[in-house]
């Protein structure tokens, strides 16, 4: 699957993770494998674009100006589907991307009243 980080509307980070075909969660701190970009660009080039459209949709749904969105792609069509949103998702290894640093950047640039 894929956990797409929106922040204020942006896509900041798309994070692939994967787990061995007979396991059902997806989560890094419950056995997954986190990877980079790399590992999913030649299967799923032409959808990271509906992908992002679909995560930056669903989280303007819910009113989140922050969520972690789970996309799961079905094998034989490529098709993304939206498993579930995190209002609260667990955040990428600062090393790997600093969505920490990039969340602090988009509410700073925010227009209060």
């Amino acid at each position: 699957d894929l956990r797409v980080y929106v922040c204020f509307g942006k896509v900041h980070y798309i994070f692939p993770r994967s787990n061995d075909p007979d396991a059902v969660i997806m989560n890094i701190t419950q056995g997954a494998i986190g990877h980079n970009m790399e590992f999913i660009l030649d299967d799923l080039d032409d959808q990271i674009s509906e992908i992002s459209k679909m995560a930056i949709a669903s989280a303007k749904a819910l009113k989140l100006n922050f969520a972690g969105v789970d996309i799961l792609i079905e094998k034989g069509t490529k098709k993304p589907y939206i498993l579930e949103l995190n209002a609260f998702p667990g955040f990428t290894k600062p090393e790997r991307f600093n969505i920490s640093e990039a969340a602090i950047y988009e509410i700073c640039s925010q227009k209060w009243n």
